[in-house]
C-alpha cells in the first residue's frame, strides 16, 4: 500500500511522505525485499534505510550481491540531486507533489484506478516491484507520450500496458520523450554538491515538437530563498523543426552564497538514432560535441554565464 498512500498524502498536501525503506516492524530479513525497497526509494521524496530488530538498514551487514545492488540505488539518489532539488522547489512554490498518479497525464477511468505506479515529477514513470520472485513486470504506460526505458534506452508507445522483463539490479523506470532530466555526479555526502557542473539529459522524439524543463538551485542552507530572491534558475526548451533539434537555455539568476559565476552544463541527447550531420551553438559550428556510436548519445558541452544559448542539432 505504500505507493498508495504516498500519492493520496501528495495530492492532499503532504509531498514530504516516504515509507521505512527495506521495512520496519517484525525479522523478516530478506535481501530481495530489501533492495526492491531501496530501488523505489531512489524515487520517493525522502531516502531514509530504516529497520527493527533482526533486520539492519545499513548494507554493510548484507551480503556481497546486495550491497552492490543497495550502493547503486544510492549513487543513482545522489545523481539525481539536480532533479529533485527541483522538484522540490515546484513543491515549495506551486504545491505540485513529487509523487503524481498516473491520472496527471492520462484521465481514462482505468488509469485513475493505477495505483501500483506513478510519475516522479514530470520525466520520470516509476514501477516498483512488490512481489517475491517476479521475472516480470506489467506496467501501464500514459497515453500521448512516448516513453523510453530508463536503463535501456528502449522507447515505447503510450496508451498501452507493457510486459518488463525484471532483473535484481533495477526495478521499471521510464522516461518521458521531451524530458530535461538534470544530473550530477555520484557522491557520498550531499555536502560535497557541485552544482557548478551539471548534466542536462534531454530525451528527443519526432513525436514530441516542443517541450521545456528547469533547474533550480540556491545555497542550499536559506529556507525563504526563493521570497529573498537569492536562487538561480535555468530554463531549458527544445524545438523541432524539419532536419533540425534546437535546446535552448535561458534563466533567470540572482545572487546568493556560493552561486557559481560560469556553470558546465553538459547536453547530453537520446533518442536521436543516428549521429548528426552539424552541431551549432549560438550558431557557430563547435568540436566539443561527442557522439557515442555504441550507446547513441550525444554529449554537446555549454558554458552557461547567465545569458541565453541554442544548441541546434541537425539531424538530416
Amino acid at each position: 500500500p505504500q505507493v498508495e498512500l504516498a500519492l493520496q498524502m501528495g495530492l492532499q498536501g503532504v509531498a514530504w511522505m516516504h515509507s521505512d525503506l527495506g521495512g520496519f516492524a517484525g525479522t523478516y530479513r530478506d535481501p530481495e525485499l530489501y533492495v526492491r525497497w531501496l530501488q523505489y526509494g531512489v524515487f520517493q521524496p525522502i531516502f531514509r534505510p530504516h529497520a527493527h530488530e533482526e533486520v539492519p538498514p545499513e548494507p554493510i551487514f548484507w551480503d556481497a550481491d546486495t550491497k552492490a545492488r543497495a550502493r547503486r540505488a544510492v549513487e543513482l539518489r545522489y545523481r539525481l540531486l539536480p532533479y529533485n532539488y527541483t522538484l522540490m522547489f515546484a513543491n515549495a512554490t506551486a504545491g505540485l507533489p513529487l509523487m503524481r498518479p498516473l491520472m496527471f497525464l492520462d484521465d481514462r477511468p482505468e488509469m485513475q484506478d493505477c495505483l501500483d505506479a506513478y510519475l516522479w515529477g514530470d520525466a520520470f514513470l516509476v514501477a516498483p516491484v512488490t512481489e517475491k520472485g517476479a521475472a516480470e513486470r506489467a506496467v501501464s504506460l500514459p497515453r500521448n507520450s512516448v516513453w523510453f526505458d530508463f536503463w535501456t534506452g528502449a522507447r515505447h508507445e503510450g496508451g498501452r500496458t507493457i510486459t518488463v522483463p525484471l532483473t535484481p539490479e533495477n526495478i521499471p523506470v521510464f522516461v518521458k520523450a521531451g524530458a530535461f532530466v538534470p544530473m550530477g555526479a555520484p557522491l557520498q555526502s550531499t555536502d560535497r554538491y557541485n552544482p557548478k557542473n551539471v548534466e542536462v539529459h534531454f530525451y528527443a522524439d519526432p513525436s514530441v515538437r516542443e517541450s521545456s524543463g528547469q533547474f533550480y538551485d540556491d545555497d542550499g542552507r536559506t529556507p525563504d530563498a526563493v521570497d529573498k530572491q537569492q536562487f538561480e534558475l535555468l530554463r531549458f526548451r527544445s524545438a523541432r523543426s524539419a532536419g533540425e533539434l534546437v535546446l535552448h537555455l535561458a534563466g533567470e539568476r540572482h545572487d546568493y552564497p556560493g552561486r557559481p559565476e560560469t556553470r558546465a552544463v553538459r547536453f547530453v541527447v537520446h533518442g536521436l538514432g543516428q549521429p548528426p550531420t552539424a552541431i551549432r551553438v549560438d550558431g557557430r559550428k563547435i568540436k566539443g560535441a561527442r557522439w557515442n556510436a555504441e550507446s547513441g548519445l550525444l554529449t554537446v558541452p555549454v558554458r552557461w554565464t547567465g545569458r541565453p544559448r541554442s544548441v541546434a542539432i541537425a539531424t538530416e
